[in-house]
């Protein structure tokens, strides 16, 4: 709502209801860019890449979540979980 409101007021639209429907096809085209931190399932992450990733109960992931997790980091990844050895079933 707020990019609405700085749309409106740029005055290219002369109700705020169709900067809103501007702003929202906008970031349906473009998406939203994640934030400084994302706490998410891999199935939300999936196509991202983050610097450092965290991923917690490794050993309860399956192979294609676990894939997914161990390839969204680009600089570090820690991997938490009951087991020093990661062994997926498939589920």
């Amino acid at each position: 709502m707020l990019n609405a409101l700085k749309e409106f007021e740029t005055g290219r639209y002369p109700r705020l209801e169709e900067a809103a429907i501007h702003t929202r096809d906008r970031t349906r085209r473009t998406g939203r860019p994640p934030g400084r931190y994302v706490i998410s399932r891999t199935l939300l992450v999936k196509g991202l890449e983050f610097d450092h990733a965290i991923i917690l109960n490794g050993n309860a992931l399956d192979r294609k979540n676990l894939y997914v997790a161990l390839t969204r980091a680009s600089r570090s990844l820690t991997i938490l979980g009951m087991s020093p050895i990661l062994d997926p079933e498939v589920k």
